[in-house]
């Protein structure tokens, strides 16, 4: 067999494997997940809740065609409704434009609205009305994720969902207040965010405290006016094997007018912690690492704005991680307002855990409290160090009023009373309020969800290298990647091209 004759044999071999190959492909749906956190790939949780359905279940996504050309991203979560329903026939996905098909009156009566997005060019700007909202239909039951334009956190929000509606598992989380704010108005952001993740919230006064239900988590706002026999029924609570999340504080601020900040001398509250080995220290912590503040300085009339790094409100990110907690989960920040200190003193039949810190460059202002911002934004502090924000309780802890022990049970606290009040308004903080749904999901023991929450969710903060040998190695890495690679590429094929042309020559 001659030359010629082999190629055009060898040509046709690949042209009708191809045609066979790409046949092949097309007659099975599966796809190779590349992304970091495997966005695309369902969890355990998921596949075993899809598994489990037993009744037709429709699923419609109402996107607007246009939306794609602004968030790219809208392809993806189609791509992701697509692998979730194809784990169950019974699941069925629609994908509609509301707009084209004239759906837009029907959406507005599940009170789903379309979104505002701005548009620019040239010569001008305007609004464009779009939608992108996921619709599940389960046996008469109906939930709604009314805007999403990406899969960050989709996978929790689909399964949290169909959970409710196939399993009729319902979160509650039992909310006392024991300072002087209220549920409506200075925590005004949590019911409705809370509800939103799919809890039902029941507020307790403090003398309803003898009917808490140890079955539901409990989550204490403050502790300025809980008296002793509050504290009581808290701990019996506890004892009854009840989960608590505790954002207290060792100071009152006044929040709404001179921000001056005072001792809180009811230590009831902080007395019980300390004896479970949560120790709320009296001082107030500030941290280099804060937020930016806009004030009126007084000048001109009181009309010239000044920005103020203020140090008592902390930036906490990927360096004030202070463990490896599910908690952390796509972790992507808090502001923090006026916090203490925290120190643990492990007991023996509880495991504590650090779960968030400071800066290394964080201190520590004693009484006589000076929150004003003026005179602190050029303050040096003295004794840098890293101190605890927030932590974590398993195990058993004994009584404080009785002898008493209690069985495994999980504590949170976080030494912030302020952190999800409308404090977030100042700062923009909406993931203070996710950072407490995170927080009822593991006090409510579904690690599992918790772990899917925050999934595909990336900080890209510039504090996400948390220290100077993983900044070290990165800068290397991209050095290596982005300049000497493709310099050693290039200078290999061209000594590669010149030995070949030098042995033509020859």
């Amino acid at each position: 067999m001659d030359a010629k004759k082999l190629i055009r044999l060898t040509f046709a071999a690949v042209a009708v494997f191809t045609i066979l190959l790409l046949t092949f492909i097309h007659t099975i749906n599966s796809r190779i997940d590349f992304s970091k956190d495997k966005v695309f790939t369902l969890s355990p949780v998921s596949k075993k809740l899809l598994a489990g359905v037993s009744e037709k279940v429709q699923i419609t996504y109402y996107v607007s065609e246009k939306l794609s050309s602004f968030y790219p991203e809208t392809r993806d979560v189609k791509d992701f409704l697509i692998e979730y329903s194809s784990q169950n026939k019974l699941v069925s996905l629609s994908v509609l434009d509301p707009q084209k098909a004239g759906l837009e009156q029907q959406l507005l009566a599940l009170g789903i609205e379309a979104q505002q997005i701005q548009t620019a060019s040239a010569t001008e700007t305007s609004f464009t009305s779009v939608y992108s909202a996921i619709v599940m239909e389960y046996c008469g039951k109906i939930e709604i994720i009314p805007f999403i334009v990406s899969t960050a956190g989709l996978e929790f929000e689909l399964s949290s969902r169909l959970q409710f509606m196939t399993e009729n598992i319902t979160r509650q989380v039992q909310i006392l207040i024991g300072n002087d704010f209220t549920l409506e108005d200075d925590y005004g952001y949590l019911v409705p965010w809370l509800e939103s993740a799919g809890f039902i919230c029941m507020q307790v006064f403090p003398d309803e405290l003898s009917r808490l239900n140890p079955s539901v988590p409990l989550l204490v706002l403050g502790s300025k006016n809980l008296k002793a026999d509050n504290i009581f029924e808290i701990e019996n609570f506890i004892m009854q094997g009840g989960n608590a999340a505790f954002f207290v504080s060792r100071n009152n601020v006044n929040i709404y007018t001179d921000w001056v900040a005072e001792p809180d001398v009811n230590s009831s509250l902080t007395d019980l912690l300390d004896f479970w080995g949560i120790s709320i220290k009296k001082e107030l912590v500030v941290d280099i690492v804060n937020y930016r503040i806009e004030m009126q300085n007084g000048k001109q009339g009181g009309s010239e704005s000044e920005y103020i790094n203020y140090p008592f409100w902390i930036v906490t990110g990927r360096h004030s991680l202070a463990s490896q907690s599910i908690l952390n989960s796509g972790y992507s920040g808090l502001e923090v307002y006026w916090a203490n200190p925290i120190e643990l003193f492990e007991e023996e039949n509880s495991r504590l855990t650090p779960v968030l810190k400071t800066s290394i460059k964080a201190s520590v202002m004693p009484e006589p409290f000076d929150t004003d911002p003026f005179r602190n934004r050029t303050r040096v502090f003295d004794n840098k160090a890293q101190f605890n924000l927030a932590a974590s309780l398993e195990g058993k802890v004994k009584g404080y009023y009785t002898t008493a022990t209690s069985p495994d049970i999980r504590l949170f606290v976080f030494a912030d009373q302020y952190a999800p009040s409308r404090m977030i308004e100042y700062t923009n903080s909406p993931h203070n309020m996710d950072y407490v749904v995170s927080v009822l999901l593991w006090l409510s023991n579904e690690d599992e969800l918790l772990q899917i929450k925050n999934k595909g969710i990336r900080s890209t903060s510039l504090d996400s290298i948390v220290n100077i040998e993983s900044a070290s190695y990165a800068i290397s890495r991209a050095v290596w990647l982005c300049f000497v690679l493709p310099l050693v590429i290039v200078a290999l094929t061209g000594a590669g091209f010149a030995i070949y042309r030098k042995k033509r020559n020859k």
